[in-house]
């Protein structure tokens, strides 16, 4: 048995989007376990969009980042289940 099936996790996709005419910098968190993403105004305390994601996914929701990584388009976050249980983003939001 390898050591992915005793600890699953899950990831999140984080994609860069420059200002347009009607809407400012922003940043894609798509859950990729539920195919769900919610999106985020840029915050100018941080230099990349990883940046950008892991500050909201610590202050916001109640998610555990555990890693994070890149490709050629765009980064992407691993994240711990909390309590060994899967819920999407949008279910992990504080209130």
């Amino acid at each position: 048995m390898n050591d992915t099936t005793k600890n699953p996790l899950q990831m999140i996709d984080v994609k860069y989007f420059g200002p347009s005419n009607t809407k400012g910098a922003r940043v894609k968190l798509t859950d990729l376990r539920f195919d769900e993403s919610i999106t985020i105004p840029w915050d100018y305390t941080y230099n990349t969009a990883l940046g950008v994601a892991l500050n909201y996914l610590k202050t916001e929701t109640t998610m555990k980042p555990y890693g994070h990584g890149v490709t050629k388009e765009h980064f992407f976050i691993v994240v711990k289940p909390v309590d060994h249980s899967f819920k999407s983003i949008k279910e992990h939001k504080k209130h």
